[in-house]
């Protein structure tokens, strides 16, 4: 499966009927679609979703057996979400691994203060996805 065939509808309608506008809930599902890119790019690093695409993931896990499935698709795991990182060496050290390689791929700048938590879109979430655990 490509991140691209991803069908996360039900996911933006969940964020919409949370408050999020059409737009923004749109916003989201895009940025989200952009972090597991990433994430399937880059296995081996710890990498930080920025606050708009946090927002598409959690709504992703609330749907839990839909998110397993589709993890399992994509990466052959669910992947795991660390949500007391905020503020740790590891989760600016995610961060700023995060805004480069994003950078790179997506010709877009994040926010660049890892402190910055949820100031917009593009700012950091305070969660990360961790190094994956060893066999």
């Amino acid at each position: 499966m490509k991140i691209a065939d991803l069908n996360l509808a039900r996911v933006e309608r969940d964020l919409a009927k949370h408050g999020m506008t059409p737009v923004a809930a749109a916003e989201a599902v895009t940025l989200y679609r952009q972090f597991l890119d990433l994430v399937q790019q880059h296995p081996d690093l710890a990498l930080c979703p920025p606050s708009a695409a946090d927002l598409a993931w959690h709504a992703h896990m609330l749907r839990s057996a839909e998110y397993r499935a589709d993890c399992i698709a994509l990466f052959g795991a669910p992947i795991d979400h660390d949500g007391d990182a905020f503020g740790t060496p590891d989760f600016r050290a995610a961060w700023a691994t995060t805004r480069q390689l994003w950078k790179e791929r997506f010709g877009v700048d994040l926010v660049e203060d890892p402190d910055a938590r949820d100031v917009n879109s593009h700012a950091p979430a305070s969660c990360l996805r961790p190094l994956p655990r060893a066999a």
